[in-house]
């Protein structure tokens, strides 16, 4: 609370420096290229990386305190996110949860949805070095610890990710290797859901399937069962018709 009323008394310029607030709250200081410090920034001593885990609630509360008032700062926030996650593999696993907490914070209070997912599945390096679904397990637990499978599905396709198993390197992309990885990673209940979903979709695609080619045959032959009939009682007009259709014109 304090620290929002000295941003506030500052007049701070967001229009002008809203990324750099964002990389300043995140890691405590400005990205350079290769996910990097650069040396010579001011570094803020309030932010995600160096706080405990317990912290990252407090800082996501001061987030949205300065997103309520900003609005149009949500944007940027979600692209400073989505740079961070770029080089997620350079932050060791206690900095990662950290920043997975406070991506869920982000997402589950403002409805935003997990664009951090779909941008590691655009990152071949990550994909296929394990550190996507490494991180993205992280995200998932802590969604989780807070929310339904449901909602972290709608957060998925808000956040246009697409299917998990694009998580896995392309060597390894199978179902099962899948709900392996999601097991070992604690996310059993997710692995179970994802099977009980995909196999009820599945049948439900066969099962419609079946209908609507049940449908087809058989409004094909009742079709041809009433051409039958129609020729049958009208057989001198049908022979009329057929011959003059046949006529050169």
């Amino acid at each position: 609370e304090q620290c929002f009323k000295l941003i506030q008394a500052q007049n701070f310029d967001f229009v002008t420096y809203g990324e750099t607030f964002w990389e300043a709250l995140l890691t405590g200081g400005i990205l350079s290229a290769g996910g990097t410090m650069e040396a010579l920034a001011v570094k803020c001593d309030l932010n995600v990386f160096e706080s405990p885990y317990d912290e990252v609630d407090a800082i996501s509360r001061l987030a949205d305190q300065v997103l309520q008032r900003h609005r149009h700062l949500r944007e940027v926030l979600d692209t400073v996110l989505c740079r961070i996650t770029l080089w997620i593999d350079r932050y060791d696993p206690d900095t990662q949860r950290k920043m997975a907490k406070f991506i869920v914070n982000h997402a589950l209070a403002h409805g935003a949805g997990l664009q951090t997912v779909a941008k590691l599945q655009q990152e071949k390096r990550l994909v296929e070095g394990g550190e996507a679904m490494t991180f993205c397990s992280m995200v998932f637990k802590e969604f989780l610890s807070k929310a339904t499978i449901e909602k972290l599905n709608r957060a998925l396709k808000e956040g246009k990710a697409q299917s998990i198993i694009t998580l896995i390197s392309s060597a390894k992309r199978t179902p099962s290797n899948l709900y392996n990885a999601l097991e070992a990673e604690d996310l059993a209940g997710l692995a179970k859901w994802m099977r009980t979903h995909t196999r009820e979709k599945r049948c439900d695609e066969a099962r419609t399937g079946w209908m609507r080619s049940w449908e087809t045959s058989t409004l094909l032959r009742r079709l041809a069962q009433g051409s039958h009939c129609s020729r049958a009682s009208t057989c001198s007009q049908t022979k009329t018709l057929w011959c003059a259709s046949s006529e050169p014109s």
